[in-house]
């Protein structure tokens, strides 16, 4: 009688704050499409954003996003801006919002190839996920991104932490905006003043960014939490 009590209490406290959490590796579309759509389709804006990834995951990140010929982060925002969402004071990536997975040495891992390096990313994103545990914060995973077992590592930790209301996100769009030799690369359905962004795959393959269609898939997880509370 005490755990199905305490069951509708956790159910019944009002969300004040909520954490987007991202699995990253070598495409940081996966972040800003899923930004994008949450914020676009799900009318959700993120209050915080943590990323999770390698030494060489943050490195690709900044190459392409935060590239000073054109700041995609900033686009984004925008975009967003654009559309009447309100991201006043959200959608903030700053040194707090990068969690690099590290050896037992403290090194930043350049890739996670081993079991040791497996391992402990597995600790690393426990511990990350332990932080966020006040009843009142909602926790947004991404597992799109990355290595398979970084994916799957992640869904575990959600499926012995996660609560009522806390949620597995796969984002999805179609092709040709999921090539990689599209140029210029696909981040969001961005505009040029009324004029669609054009991207091309060599001199056969045209598209323009209204085509574009970027889907979250809501992943159903077991939590086992409630059984050990």
């Amino acid at each position: 009688m005490v755990s199905v009590v305490k069951w509708f209490i956790l159910n019944e406290v009002i969300v004040n704050k909520t954490v987007f959490i991202v699995v990253l590796g070598t495409s940081p579309a996966i972040l800003t499409e899923t930004v994008w759509a949450l914020a676009v389709n799900e009318k959700i804006v993120p209050d915080e954003i943590e990323i999770w990834t390698t030494k060489t995951g943050k490195e690709k990140f900044e190459v392409q996003v935060f590239n000073p010929e054109k700041n995609v982060w900033e686009s984004l925002k925008a975009d967003l801006i654009k559309r009447k969402i309100d991201i006043a004071d959200k959608l903030i990536l700053g040194d707090d919002s990068w969690k690099i997975f590290a050896n037992t040495e403290k090194q930043r891992l350049e890739d996670l190839l081993t079991t040791d390096d497996n391992l402990a990313a597995a600790d690393k994103m426990l511990a990350e996920l332990r932080k966020y545990d006040e009843p009142s914060t909602q926790i947004l995973l991404s597992i799109a991104g990355g290595r398979k077992t970084m994916s799957a590592l992640a869904l575990q930790c959600m499926s012995l932490l996660g609560r009522e209301g806390d949620k597995v996100y796969h984002v999805l769009v179609n092709s040709p905006f999921d090539n990689p030799k599209l140029m210029p690369p696909f981040f969001f359905p961005e505009k040029k003043g009324k004029k669609w962004a054009e991207r091309k795959i060599g001199d056969d393959c045209k598209v323009t960014d209204d085509m574009a269609q970027i889907n979250l898939f809501n992943v159903p997880y077991i939590r086992v939490r409630p059984l050990y509370e």
